[in-house]
């Protein structure tokens, strides 16, 4: 294959992928407007029920809130390198009570599937980076475990170092990942089998964000899964030193 051949294979892919994404784009983005149309159409048949109209307006207001977040998640997936380093501001930050403030915020999340969230600490474990970009990627990590997570199960969310880098697992016992599904579950609005389809309120950006923001801090993100026993994601970063 010449060269030129080489780089016209390279930009039909591309240009597939950026197909791709639009359509998945679109698709996410009509799904909260008609959910919004649907239920002012039913508010405006019954007309004078007081009821309805607060009914209509509180749903209103939560789709629209999904459509605020999707539409932040996707400017930042399209962020360019250059772009997303003038939006982090870094500081030295303390990993185990960034953990314990994001599990803390999850608590009535999980309450509703008696799920109990447990934290093994190793104190002093420092990273520089941007802390709400790596609260985001932790909640999604642990909202995930919760939303795939069985009914009264565990979520175990480990820190440790090596060497240079901060460990962190987030293990659930939930449903797992198929093995066809692993190597796709980090992509953009993808959403794993008919089990994992079944969570209407999952967004399919969830993951792709907490990966983005590993790999913006110089890190990475991993999973291993066990269908029917559940998943540990792994992010590594960078240690700060002492």
């Amino acid at each position: 294959m010449t060269k030129k051949q080489k780089r016209a294979e390279i930009l039909l892919a591309q240009e597939k992928l950026k197909t791709e994404f639009l359509a998945n784009a679109t698709h996410e983005l009509r799904t909260p407007l008609a959910i919004m149309k649907g239920n002012i159409d039913l508010a405006l048949l019954e007309k004078g029920n007081s009821k309805s109209i607060t009914d209509t307006l509180s749903a209103v207001n939560t789709e629209i809130k999904i459509l605020s977040e999707t539409l932040k998640d996707l400017a930042l997936l399209t962020s360019t390198p250059k772009n997303t380093e003038n939006v982090l501001e870094l500081t030295d930050v303390d990993v185990s009570n960034l953990l314990t403030k994001t599990a803390k915020r999850l608590e009535t999340v999980a309450n509703e599937k008696n799920i109990k969230i447990k934290i093994k600490k190793e104190r002093g474990l420092m990273v520089s980076g941007d802390e709400k970009y790596l609260e985001k990627l932790f909640l999604n990590l642990i909202k995930n475990a919760i939303t795939y997570g069985k009914d009264n199960g565990n979520i175990l969310t480990k820190e440790y170092k090596d060497k240079n880098t901060v460990i962190v697992d987030v293990t659930d016992d939930g449903i797992g990942i198929s093995e066809e599904d692993l190597p796709k579950i980090f992509e953009r609005f993808f959403r794993a089998d008919r089990a994992h389809s079944s969570y209407q309120n999952h967004s399919g950006l969830g993951l792709a964000i907490a990966k983005w923001v590993a790999e913006i801090h110089g890190g990475s993100i991993k999973v291993k899964s066990t269908p029917g026993e559940g998943s540990t994601f792994t992010v590594t970063l960078p240690r700060l030193k002492d």
